[in-house]
């Protein structure tokens, strides 16, 4: 039999919603305050609240299993760093000056090519910042009051690394900017396309606040995985303001969103064990003129307060009834579709 869900949760009805308050857990339940889309206004027990019409042991949304969480590293997590065997490299706007290993600098352009950290400051007119490491190398980018801004392609661009972890110091304001007019470093791929953009896993973590301004396509984006420890970010994009392709993973971190194209987004659908957004904790304000938050396999919310509009731009998408899981991380049960949840789909969460 069909499951009846209450009126407003077919903002809810293509993801996958674990919601730890109604399943048991011990970690905070996320709090909603609205999810906005077209004109009305959701409150959070309305999103999260579902009647089941089933034979009785039939999971709903509601009910559904949350016990995937986040996997954060130590080097996600550590803000650590030390400052006397770091390389500092200062931005003096139309130049840099950068001495020690593993860095080189031409002109407005600097390029690291070796594992460690690197402490960046100043402002750079036009210019960009550009990490070229050994596949095993992890790299520890600590922002400490930079204004970054390039006018043909991303101001920091991640060409290849194991991972690289931008840290906000403590109490410091970043600032990153691109313009509307990129040319390709890979025109085949046509990438760079993000003001930030890595080819590798990226991790942001520290204190300190980031402001990143897509003016081309997207604000923040990854090929691999997107992990928030922490840091104020506030991103503006004409395209997607927060992209993981193969994943999304959040544990704190107060964070805001603006964009033309979906707020966050993980969208790999060559890999059913990735494409998932897993939310473990935060403050999200978003809006978006199409999703809010938008996953391809699975998103799991464990905690976090929201704030969502979005603009429907998935109200047309296709409906998934199947269960999907996270390769080893857990199951939550999605609900199928009827034409009740399509008729009143805005999508704040997909």
């Amino acid at each position: 039999m069909n499951k009846v869900y209450k009126k407003y949760v077919a903002l809810a009805a293509s993801a996958i919603l674990g919601v730890s308050a109604l399943v048991g857990c011990s970690a905070a339940a996320p709090t909603i305050g609205t999810i906005t889309g077209g004109a009305k206004s959701v409150a959070a027990q309305e999103v999260l609240t579902a009647t089941d019409s089933a034979a009785s042991g039939e999971t709903t949304a509601a009910s559904a299993s949350a016990d995937a969480t986040g996997d954060y590293s130590k080097k996600d997590l550590n803000t650590d760093y030390d400052a006397a065997s770091a390389v500092t490299i200062a931005l003096n706007g139309d130049s840099i000056a950068a001495e020690g290993q593993g860095v080189a600098t031409d002109g407005s352009t600097v390029t690291i090519s070796a594992a460690g950290t690197y402490i960046l400051s100043g402002s750079l007119t036009d210019g960009q910042i550009i990490v070229n490491a050994k596949d095993m190398d992890d790299v520890q980018l600590v922002l400490d009051g930079v204004d970054l801004y390039c006018s043909t392609s991303a101001p920091i661009y991640v060409k290849n690394a194991d991972k690289v972890i931008l840290t906000l110091a403590k109490g410091s304001q970043n600032t990153v900017k691109d313009s509307d007019n990129y040319t390709y470093a890979d025109a085949a791929a046509e990438e760079p396309d993000a003001a930030i953009f890595s080819k590798v896993d990226l991790s942001i973590n520290g204190s300190g606040s980031l402001t990143v301004e897509g003016s081309f396509n997207d604000a923040l984006g990854t090929k691999d995985d997107l992990t928030i420890t922490g840091g104020t970010i506030d991103v503006t994009a004409v395209g997607k303001g927060l992209h993981g392709r193969d994943s999304i993973s959040v544990l704190d971190g107060d964070i805001t969103v603006s964009a033309g194209g979906d707020g966050m987004q993980s969208n790999n659908d060559e890999d059913t064990t990735k494409g998932w957004i897993i939310l473990d904790g935060g403050t999200f304000h978003i809006t978006a003129g199409n999703d809010a938050i938008q996953a391809e396999t699975a998103l799991t919310v464990n905690g976090g307060t929201f704030n969502l509009t979005s603009g429907g731009g998935s109200a047309n998408a296709e409906q998934r009834s199947q269960d999907a899981g996270f390769g080893g991380r857990g199951q939550v049960a999605q609900p199928a579709a009827t034409d009740a949840t399509a008729t009143e789909s805005y999508k704040g969460m997909k």
